[in-house]
């Protein structure tokens, strides 16, 4: 079965142990083999924090998800794995500005 991309974006992303994702927004294509390399969904703010990650300031906060972890994708994408699995499979967020640390010194301008 092939589905084009415009048939992915705008569909609800479910873990295998039935929680919603968020919503696929896009896709990334390797050129070299012109294969489907991951496909990047927009999180849910309530899954946010079991997942580990921050709302990002500016944009959406967004996981790429590699093609092997997707179960199957009709009316919605189902996920092989859970969020205790995804969250291990994710990439990282970046890094976030350094705070200021207790006894650092204000910087005077």
């Amino acid at each position: 079965m092939f589905v084009t991309t415009d048939d992915l974006t705008r569909k609800e992303v479910i873990g295998s142990d039935g929680r919603k994702i968020g919503t696929v927004i896009d896709t990334e294509v390797e050129t070299m083999t012109w294969t489907v390399s991951s496909v990047v969904v927009k999180v849910n703010k309530n899954v946010m924090p079991v997942l580990g990650l921050k709302k990002h300031i500016f944009g959406a906060t967004t996981i790429k998800i590699k093609p092997q972890m997707i179960q199957g994708a009709e009316d919605v994408v189902r996920l092989s794995m859970g969020t205790a699995q995804l969250k291990l499979q994710i990439s990282p967020p970046p890094p976030s500005l350094p705070t200021k640390k207790e006894g650092d010194k204000a910087i005077k301008k």
